[in-house]
């Protein structure tokens, strides 16, 4: 079974709102377990969803600015996924909405 789209595109959103605004980051869903406020260069950060244990792995496409190199691996024994990643470059300024 397939996870419907917001699974997927959920740590994508985090982290595109973490590049986007260097200063504190609220959390954009109720979902999202952990999202670090700050974010450095060359540092490496997680990002905790709280995913139903039987969903289905979840994609993750980040910006050029960021790798990930972790996430919880399947079958997941709890509701939270964590995912790691490392901030490669500090992220070009992009337009937010207040």
């Amino acid at each position: 079974m397939n996870a419907p789209v917001w699974k997927w595109k959920a740590v994508g959103l985090v982290i595109c709102c973490l590049l986007a605004r260097p200063g504190r980051v609220a959390a954009a869903d109720s979902r999202v377990l952990y999202a670090p406020d700050v974010v450095g260069v060359e540092r490496v950060f997680m990002i905790a969803l709280s995913l139903p244990v039987e969903a289905a792995e979840v994609a993750v496409t980040v910006p050029a600015a960021v790798e990930t190199f972790d996430r919880t691996r399947l079958p997941a024994r709890s509701q939270t996924r964590k995912f790691y990643f490392r901030a490669l470059k500090r992220a070009a300024a992009v337009a937010t909405q207040p």
